[in-house]
């Protein structure tokens, strides 16, 4: 097929206004700016896993739904699994709030922590934060510890995962029980 060189000059241009059209689309400032994106995103069943540099899973969170708004996040029914050495931790509550893309989670309202291979330990308060990079728990509500053998009470709770530390403080009680 031949081009006819009184068609050049609309081939030519119709060619450039492609390319004008096609960058305009691609440019920044046809995309939505933050301010024109929805500032409050709601995510049903939401998950999120963390693996290590060796692909080995470090951590999982769950909730019923997550509200995003910015660096903020709310989560209903939270669930996070976490595993240091083989040993698994699961911590739950009502509710929990992170502000730092989950690097340090605020768990409240039935905040219960389990070991799923030790089922006779359980730890139970109403406030709990989690640093995820540090694997510790801190709490400054009451706390009910609880295993086998005995039931500790206490104002403070610090647990350290990593070196299976727990301290508890402030108002420390407890009883033995037998375990038949």
């Amino acid at each position: 097929m031949r081009i006819r060189r009184r068609h050049t000059p609309y081939i030519l241009t119709a060619l450039v206004a492609v390319i004008f059209l096609v960058n305009y689309l691609r440019s920044p400032n046809s995309q939505p700016s933050d301010s024109q994106l929805s500032e409050h995103v709601v995510i049903q069943q939401f998950s999120q896993k963390q693996f290590d540099e060796n692909g080995i899973l470090v951590h999982r969170v769950e909730a019923a739904t997550a509200e995003v708004n910015d660096h903020q996040m709310e989560l209903t029914q939270p669930v996070l699994e976490t595993l240091h050495q083989q040993i698994s931790w699961r911590i739950s509550a009502a509710r929990a709030s992170s502000q730092d893309h989950l690097k340090h989670i605020q768990f409240s309202e039935q905040v219960e922590i389990r070991q799923p291979q030790q089922q006779a330990l359980s730890l139970t308060t109403e406030s709990l934060s989690y640093d995820v990079a540090q694997k510790r728990l801190l709490s400054n509500q009451p706390v009910l510890l609880k295993d086998q053998f005995d039931t500790l009470t206490a104002n403070r709770l610090m647990l350290d995962i990593t070196s299976l530390d727990i301290e508890l403080s402030d108002g420390v009680s407890g009883t033995q029980h037998d375990n038949k």
